[in-house]
């Protein structure tokens, strides 16, 4: 992130497993099949080392932002709505998992399945997330509180908290 700001690895952090899970309906059931399931989630997985730090490095470049706009410091109603949204998107995400298994009428207790079934199986876990994950990557991709304007956003609350101290500040 220090070579290619928190946009780039977080976006590909979504699109590059975005592109790798719909790789795992390739896969052909049989007792070796752990091999490349394995290898396919290892890649997807180690992209996601950016989504510890970037996203809130991101977050907290919208909380400059909303300084700059409203002169208040909102970080902890920031943080604690992402945490929420976090917590929603396990939930719902899960949700709609065991709804699309369910719809197409899966059972993970039978070891012979119907086509129907194992396309639900496939929609369940490679592509509506796979979906997710590009839509995702495309919209912070576009994120448009970049590196440049970052710092114009930093010096203009330097600048107001200087004029503030010097009891030059204005309202609004």
């Amino acid at each position: 992130m220090n070579r290619f700001g928190k946009h780039l690895p977080f976006a590909m952090a979504c699109i590059i497993p975005a592109m790798i899970i719909p790789l795992i309906v390739l896969i052909k059931p049989g007792p070796l099949s752990w091999i490349p399931w394995m290898v396919l989630f290892l890649c997807k997985n180690a992209m996601f080392t950016s989504f510890g730090i970037a996203p809130m490095a991101m977050l907290a470049d919208t909380v400059d932002y909303d300084l700059l706009k409203t002169g208040v410091n909102r970080a902890g109603q920031y943080s604690s709505f992402t945490t929420m949204l976090q917590a929603m998107n396990i939930g719902i995400g899960n949700g709609i998992g065991f709804l699309i298994l369910d719809i197409f009428e899966y059972d993970a207790t039978i070891t012979q399945h119907s086509a129907s079934s194992v396309f639900g199986l496939q929609m369940a876990i490679c592509w509506v997330p796979g979906l997710l994950f590009l839509f995702a990557g495309i919209i912070i991709w576009f994120f448009p509180l970049n590196e440049h304007r970052q710092i114009i956003i930093k010096k203009r609350i330097e600048r107001r908290a200087m004029q503030k101290v010097a009891g030059l500040a204005t309202p609004g």
